[in-house]
């Protein structure tokens, strides 16, 4: 290849569409390298950060991004100012106040922040950082929103915008944004962007424990977008894990276990063997098969320290914590709780994550005095810490959870009734 400052998009493409993308990596690298134009390198690094994302490489996507956004020095704003932005934007989308996305207006909004990035750029560096902050996604999100160019980028980032709101645990904002985004896609035709949309639709309906919702558009993605690339059949199959876990038994997520691992080696990445691991070592701990609950478990590190982000290591210590109840060591799955609580004071303030850590201290405050009397005053505060979180979709999940415990006299992740129907089938 000729070392011009201008990469080969035609051959770019070409790598990208027959999943070559480390080869594809190394021609934006030598393309980086080449260029003279600070503008035109800032772009092909943004294009870098993107391409990592694809491949699952979210340690070097942020080390790019990182890099990019010091350099840069793109805007930023207290966390609570960005939510109150972010739900402004996603309801003058929702209720048509076309005037806010013209290309005057949101000129002047990032005049008003005082920037000049592209699109390409800014939507890169969101991209590249998500998994590690998403407090700072959050800002560079509401700019990509404003920084679009075209109706497809400008409808992709309001759509992203809408699924970071609902991920964060708004879901009644977000999920209802996005919901108007993906009926606009589907009318116009846009099978591309309708498949992703209804991706991360699934995602947030679980992160906001909806579990039908999910699985009724995992269902639709199976049947109509069976040739999706690895990357959006991994996070497919990922969030059937979580939703499998967190909401339904133990069964259920025995047999998604499999999928899941098909679809990652398919893609020659590791990272979402974090939950996959993590799932295994719970089932696991659950058998009483306590080194090979342990053995999963160093496989679940091993994954989570390759990319090294807040994100995947709060997914790590939550999935421990519970193999750790699960196996009755108690003083372990504390470590790991807390743990997760500092990785997700680090990423976001994610009321899924932060439920699903209240469920998991819950257990293990029982677990240490298990009496009726615990039972009942664990299970009321966990009511109460839910409440606080005003997810009305979690403080109806909570209902249920606390329902199983007072039936039972005893807080257990599973009902026991779900559990002995699953170590019955082995």
């Amino acid at each position: 290849m000729q070392r011009t400052s201008n990469v080969d998009r035609d051959l770019l493409s070409k790598l990208i569409s027959s999943g070559e993308l480390a080869k594809a990596s190394e021609l934006l690298k030598e393309a980086i390298a080449a260029a003279q134009n600070e503008s035109n390198r800032f772009e092909l690094q943004a294009d870098l950060a993107m391409l990592f994302v694809k491949q699952s490489r979210y340690r070097q996507a942020f080390e790019v991004a990182q890099s990019l956004d010091e350099r840069i020095q793109l805007s930023k704003m207290p966390y609570w100012l960005a939510i109150l932005l972010a739900s402004f934007l996603s309801f003058s989308y929702r209720f048509t106040f076309v005037w806010l996305f013209s290309k005057r207006a949101s000129q002047i909004l990032m005049k008003m922040f005082g920037e000049n990035a592209s699109f390409r750029i800014v939507d890169g560096v969101l991209w590249g950082t998500y998994w590690q902050n998403m407090r700072r996604a959050l800002v560079l999100n509401i700019l990509s929103v404003l920084a679009a160019e075209t109706h497809e980028q400008q409808m992709r980032s309001i759509a992203f915008l809408n699924y970071t709101i609902a991920f964060l645990g708004y879901g009644s904002i977000g999920i209802s944004g996005f919901n108007k985004i993906l009926k606009v896609a589907e009318v116009s035709g846009q099978r591309e962007i309708t498949r992703d949309l209804l991706v991360w639709l699934a995602v947030v309906n679980q992160m906001n424990a909806r579990p039908v919702a999910a699985f009724q558009i995992h269902e639709r993605l199976a049947k109509q977008f069976s040739d999706s690339e690895a990357f959006f059949q991994i996070i497919s199959f990922a969030s059937q894990l979580n939703t499998s876990i967190a909401e339904l038994s133990p069964s259920v997520t025995s047999d998604i276990l499999e999928k899941c691992f098909s679809a990652s080696f398919a893609l020659k990445a590791s990272r979402n063997h974090i939950q996959i691991y993590g799932a295994k070592a719970a089932l696991a701990s659950l058998e009483g098969r306590r080194e090979e609950a342990l053995s999963f478990l160093d496989r679940s590190k091993d994954a989570a320290d390759q990319n090294s982000n807040n994100l995947d290591f709060l997914i790590y210590h939550r999935l421990s914590a519970l193999a750790y109840l699960c196996l009755e060591d108690f003083k372990s799955a504390e470590i790991h709780i807390q743990s997760a609580r500092q990785f997700l004071t680090n990423y976001a303030p994610v009321k899924w994550y932060t439920h699903e850590l209240a469920r998991l201290q819950m257990i293990a405050s029982y677990q240490a005095r298990p009496t009726i009397g615990t039972c009942w005053t664990q299970t009321l505060w966990f009511l109460v810490d839910s409440a606080a979180l005003l997810n009305l979709d979690m403080w109806k999940k909570a209902f249920r959870i606390a329902f199983a415990n007072l039936k039972s006299g005893a807080c257990s992740y599973w009902p026991q009734h779900e559990s002995l129907l699953y170590l019955k089938s082995k």
